[in-house]
């Protein structure tokens, strides 16, 4: 674009800036090109501008886009541009701009933002002295010099001055040419006589700037792709946001004119800083304080010792005003800080402070004015130097949201029903606002979180309407039950189904497969999948990102898990309970199917008259891993009357009823039958077995089974196929010896090196107790061992497997991750305990090592 042509050459401006110098000061200074743009409407506030014209066209990408903002402020003469690119130093804070502004220039490096947005950057200013001139900085003559310098010979910039005609002439190759000029005629006046802007921050009401007659143009052309980049509805509500609106200064962006944030969601209550907040002191961590004082004349402000003057306000809404529906409002909230006009890192609500995730900060605004601040700011005017003051001022907003959490403590989550109204199921809507608020924001577009299932797509709309219409005239018909459905052992506990409206509980979840024996229990259990719903939801409409959710979830559902398998006892235990409850029908058939699920199979429990005791199914991937191959079989548990001393009685062969076995087998369309007792009447028994396909196992070879697991890692479910060829107990005793021959000819780790090596990484990384992985407890294994290839990674794996078997509430892991809730030695002294009370033969790999 070729403005730099027009006019009459009248003086040069002398730019000594190198290429480095523009890095350090644009790229490495302001966040991004959105936020690098609102330097040049700072300058309009700064120059006294009464009226700010921003052009922005649709598409930025068009061979000669450019950006323009044109105001009505006090301009630059030949001595104006001097000053102005003397980059580096201003005279704003000093110089009389003809208004009572504060200024919000300080460092004089606000221009160099537009070096992120495009090549050239010319101003067309018409000054005091009634002339109109114009001078362009083409950034490439920069960049072609000297590359690395800060600072280069002086690079002439030439000032032209532009005759009556030749505007038009100068600004012919802008599409905007002709609104340009008509408001330039107009003296930027457009006739907009609402004025219904609110003033969040308080403090002094200044009289508008009187009209000056002068008028300034900065045009950014030959846009580089950040400038391309630019989000035209961002640029909007930054602007709305982060710059003083109201009566001084009218903002006009593509000739709309802003106004200040607003929403529709009615306003709960409110406190104007200066009007009975009752804060008298802040106190720092290290028992500083500083005094406070209200004030309610000439306006309402704070006088805080250290900070100065601080005025604004704080709402709490009547609904929460962050993200969804909010995101259209231009209103969000949190904490916005004013310093001199201008609102710091809007897109940063924190400011700095933490533990803010409480349900009120969902409806929290707190727009604060602070310019004593302004000596502590950084070159970027994006953040406050860390100090004394920074930590004051962040314990009057700590203040501030506590003052708004008590309301709403006591307000809106004090409403929440009373035990009579639960007990007469009179709840209203309360608990479930957040789960509608959810469904009504992200289920028409297909983002729901991932505990609500959503209809097919064909139909869904229709049904998500249809959904919205029932809750909205009867809130009861969000959750019209709660279903037990049979889902996969790995999936969720809980989801919603907003199809049938139904809370789904997963049956074969290992928390539910632990709460459902009884029909209190399985209320229980109904109640906890609700509870689980109802607290996702909540996390979503208070603000947490679906990550920090699913991470949550993930963490719960471990979890759920652990308490599941605390509760079915460690592997340890559940060996000795096979030995010990033969006796105990019940027990007995209980602790064979802990066993199973211990080995790894998954368990479906039943028996009822004419039932098996359960299904036990081994889901084994492919190599591939695309699909799965799987077997299942029946199990029973036969249990025996006690016998004379310590001896157990053998399992008569007519009690076990093979072919009723058999007939099980068939009707679950399984592949094989397992039978478990103490002993078994030697003879027919086998011969039965052999001819109905019915493998009989002592629970004693089933123990074994289950420590082994327990020292040398997971049993391979292909291996234990085998079992089922066999048919004679004898037999089975015999491939259970020959496995664990197998096994330990492998080498393994001993509880001991493991345990050393757990303790060493933890003094170690004691800073990080996260940081405890398989690959490098296997690293600290070999470094004590003195061996460069045992363990590997894998055997550590294993190892820790069998740890969390034996010690499940203190001893788990996820993948190569692992997790001690106890230090090392103190596990060792727990498993030691365990083990102790198994015969030595029953001990195998790790567990052979328990003195240490």
């Amino acid at each position: 674009m070729e403005l730099v042509d027009i006019g009459k050459m009248v003086a040069t401006v002398e730019v000594k800036i190198g290429p480095q110098f523009l890095n350090l000061f644009s790229e490495n200074l302001y966040s991004s090109p959105n936020k690098a743009f609102e330097e040049l409407v700072s300058n309009s506030w700064d120059a006294g501008a009464r009226h700010v014209h921003i052009g922005v066209p649709d598409d930025l990408a068009a061979e000669r886009a450019a950006i323009w903002v044109l105001d009505d402020g006090g301009s630059m003469d030949v001595a104006g541009f001097t000053a102005l690119w003397s980059v580096a130093t201003s005279q704003k804070r000093f110089a009389e701009v003809g208004n009572s502004r504060k200024q919000i220039g300080k460092f004089g490096v606000g221009k160099l933002a537009t070096y992120l947005l495009a090549h050239e950057l010319t101003y067309v200013c018409k000054a005091a002295d009634g002339k109109v001139r114009a001078i362009t900085m083409d950034y490439r003559r920069i960049d072609d010099s000297e590359k690395g310098a800060l600072h280069i010979e002086p690079l002439p910039l030439q000032v032209r001055e532009i005759g009556g005609n030749e505007l038009a002439e100068l600004l012919k190759g802008l599409p905007d040419k002709k609104r340009l000029l008509d408001l330039i005629a107009a003296s930027l006046f457009v006739d907009d006589s609402a004025d219904d802007d609110e003033d969040e921050f308080g403090g002094p009401d200044h009289e508008p700037p009187p009209a000056s007659g002068t008028w300034t143009l900065a045009v950014l052309s030959s846009l580089k792709p950040q400038g391309r980049q630019l989000k035209v509805g961002w640029i909007r509500r930054l602007l709305r946001s982060a710059l003083p609106l109201g009566r001084t200064i009218r903002i006009y962006f593509n000739d709309e004119p802003l106004s200040s944030s607003k929403s529709s969601i009615d306003i709960a209550t409110e406190w104007v800083l200066g009007e009975g907040l009752g804060i008298a002191s802040l106190k720092l961590s290290d028992g500083t304080e500083a005094a406070v004082t209200e004030h309610r004349s000439p306006y309402p402000h704070l006088m805080i010792e250290g900070i100065g003057e601080v005025t604004g306000r704080v709402r709490l809404y009547g609904d929460k005003i962050s993200g969804g529906k909010s995101d259209n409002l231009d209103l969000s909230n949190g904490f916005f800080v004013n310093i001199r006009g201008r609102v710091l890192k809007p897109e940063d609500p924190y400011f700095g402070l933490i533990n803010l995730s409480h349900s009120a900060w969902a409806r929290f605004r707190g727009t604060v004015r602070a310019d004593g601040l302004d000596e502590k700011l950084a070159v970027n005017r994006e953040a406050v130097a860390d100090g004394k003051t920074l930590d004051l001022f962040r314990a009057l907003l700590m203040k501030l949201f506590n003052k708004v959490r008590g309301e709403y403590d006591a307000t809106v989550a004090g409403s929440w029903p009373d035990a009579g109204s639960v007990l007469t199921e009179k709840w209203g809507t309360l608990p479930f606002e957040p789960l509608r608020r959810v469904i009504e924001e992200r289920a028409a577009s297909a983002n729901a979180p991932a505990f609500i299932v959503l209809p097919p797509e064909d139909g869904r709309g229709a049904s998500i309407e249809m959904w919205k219409k029932d809750v909205d005239a009867a809130p009861g018909e969000m959750i019209r039950d709660v279903v037990i459905a049979d889902l996969r052992s790995e999936d969720a506990l809980s989801h919603y189904d907003l199809g049938t409206r139904t809370v789904v509980v997963n049956k074969n979840h290992p928390f539910a497969v632990e709460h459902q024996e009884t029909s209190q229990q399985m209320r229980v259990l109904r109640d906890t999948a609700i509870v689980e719903l109802l607290t996702d939801a909540f996390m979503i409409d208070i603000g947490l990102t679906d990550d920090q959710v699913l991470e949550i979830r993930t963490y719960r559902d471990r979890a759920f898990r652990l308490v599941a398998q605390v509760r079915r006892r460690s592997a340890a235990q559940i060996a000795k309970l096979l030995l010990e409850s033969v006796n105990h029908v019940k027990g007995f058939e209980r602790i064979v199917g802990d066993a199973l699920e211990y080995i790894g199979f998954e368990v479906q429990r039943y028996g009822q008259p004419g039932e098996p005791e359960g299904l036990a199914t081994a889901v084994i991937p492919r190599a591939d891993g695309d699909a799965k191959v799987a077997y299942s079989f029946t199990y029973d548990a036969k249990s025996v009357e006690p016998g004379k001393g310590s001896k157990a009685k053998a399992v008569q062969t007519g009690n076990v009823h093979v072919a009723g076995l058999a007939r099980h087998r068939d009707d679950y369309s399984a592949a094989h039958s397992l039978v478990v007792g103490p002993k078994f009447q030697t003879g027919a028994l086998e011969i039965e077995c052999k001819s109905a396909g019915v493998t009989p196992m002592l629970a004693s070879d089933l123990a074994r089974l289950v420590l082994l697991t327990v020292g040398y890692g997971p049993i391979s479910l292909i291996k234990f196929k085998e079992l089922f060829n066999i048919s004679g107990p004898d037999a089975v005793k015999a491939w259970v010896d020959k496995l664990i021959a197998e096994q330990q000819e492998t080498p393994h780790l001993s509880l001991g090196t493991l345990i050393q090596a757990l303790t060493v990484l933890a003094e170690k990384n004691a800073d990080r107790p996260d940081m405890l992985t398989c690959p490098l407890i296997a690293e600290q294994c070999r470094e004590l061992l003195g061996k460069n290839d045992f363990p590997q990674r894998g055997d550590v794996q294993k190892a820790i497997n069998g740890l969390a078997l034996m010690a499940p509430n203190v001893v788990s892991i996820n993948g190569w991750d692992v997790m001690l809730s106890a230090p090392a030695a103190k596990i060792a002294d727990l498993i030691a305990v365990q083990i102790g009370t198994i015969p030595d033969s029953y001990r195998y790999g790790i567990a052979r090592g328990i003195a240490l």
